[in-house]
This record gives C-alpha cells, structure tokens and sequence, in this order.
C-alpha cells in the first residue's frame, strides 16, 4: 500500500481550518514568549493541558522573568506545581533557568543543540520552544502525533514517537513550506491526536485528514 509522505494542499487546508475552528485554547498558545514555552512543556510533560492551566497561570505571575525563576526556592516552586506530580519538574526548571541565566545571558537558546544540554529538556520539549517560542519550521512529534502519523500512513509502532528517527523524518516532510503555518499545523496535530484521533474508538469520520488516512480506509470510513 503507498505511503504518503505530503498532504495534498486541499488536505492541509482542511487541517488549519478544523484547527481554527475546532483547536483548544490555552493561555501559552497565545503568545511565543520562549520562557513561557519552556514552563508549559516542562508541566504538560505526562499531564493533561487542562490540568496546567491553573499551574502555568500561577508560574507566569510568581516567576515573570528567566531571572525570576533562576532565584527561586526549590521547595516553594515544588509546592506550586505538587498537584500535577512529577516533583522533579521543580528542580530541572530551577536547573534550566539557572543554565539559561549562567551560561546564555538569561535568553532562551534558540538552537537545538543549546536547548537539549539544559536539565529536563528533551527532543520533544527543544522542538516546542524553537517552533512556538521562535516561529522556526520545526516538527513536535509526541506520542498522541506520532499515532496521528503512524495511522496516516499504516506504519507499525516500533518504539516509543520520541526515539524514532522514521517518525520525525515523516513529521518533518509534511511540514508546511509557510512559516506562519508550521505552528497551526504542529498544534492541529497534537489536538487532533487528543480529540479524535484517540487510541480507542477514533472518530475517523470527523478527521480532516481522513481521504489521505490508511487507517481511516481501511476502517471504511464514510
């Protein structure tokens, strides 16, 4: 069966506008302030969006600047964000933002290679803050996308979305070649993989990719 590797245009417009229409919000979606990108990864990392929130709102007010959050008390960051779990977030945040501080004049990295040598900083989490924080043309496969991807083009699972080069590769060829739409594109994904491209029970008929879907026509979807 052929694999496809480019969204038609008529595709990928569907994707934005279901997007634009369909997206969640969040407050770290409506800036590109890398700071704040690197605080609403660090808590999304195994928690849902929803439940951030309240947590992000809390951070951003106590810890406005990177300067802010390098002078900060481990222990009280740690009480702040105690209801998501996870406790080390505290310590790799305090870490990053002392690095950022010590090491890049209190500026978020804006390369790839600077960003993944800072505590807590992954694949995933580096390519977030250069795509949303620095608009660059950057893919974020996490796992709810690397499930987007896999069913589009009926390719098995066979290692966890951050450690498989195909999938990034993939992720990275159907970028598109505007830059204003890299970040609606890269969002439209992850909350597709939330809303209706779930593990179970996918409501493949709702999906705007699902004409150029291997699973979606092998599912007979109407």
């Amino acid at each position: 069966m052929r694999r496809i590797y480019m969204l038609s245009p008529t595709t990928r417009e569907d994707l934005i506008s279901w997007f634009e229409a369909r997206g969640r919000v969040y407050p770290w979606r409506q800036e590109s302030d890398p700071y704040h990108v690197l605080i609403a990864e660090s808590l999304l990392r195994k928690t849902r969006a929803r439940d951030v929130v309240d947590i992000y709102t809390i951070l951003i007010s106590n810890y406005p600047t990177i300067n802010d959050l390098a002078r900060a008390n481990v222990q009280e960051l740690e009480a702040v964000i105690a209801r998501l779990g996870l406790p080390s977030r505290a310590q790799f945040l305090c870490e990053a933002a002392r690095k950022i501080v010590n090491d890049f004049a209190g500026i978020v990295p804006s390369d790839y290679e600077s960003l993944i040598r800072l505590p807590g900083v992954g694949r995933y989490t580096a390519s977030a803050i250069l795509c949303l924080g620095y608009g660059k043309r950057v893919a974020m496969v996490d796992e709810g996308v690397g499930r987007v991807l896999r069913r589009l083009n009926n390719l098995p699972k066979q290692r966890p979305a951050y450690g498989d080069k195909k999938l990034w590769v993939l992720a990275e060829s159907l970028l598109p070649k505007e830059p204003d739409e890299v970040k609606k594109h890269n969002l439209a994904l992850i909350d597709l993989a939330v809303l209706i491209c779930r593990p179970k029970a996918p409501e493949c008929y709702k999906c705007p990719l699902k004409e150029e879907c291997q699973y979606a026509r092998t599912s007979h979807v109407h």
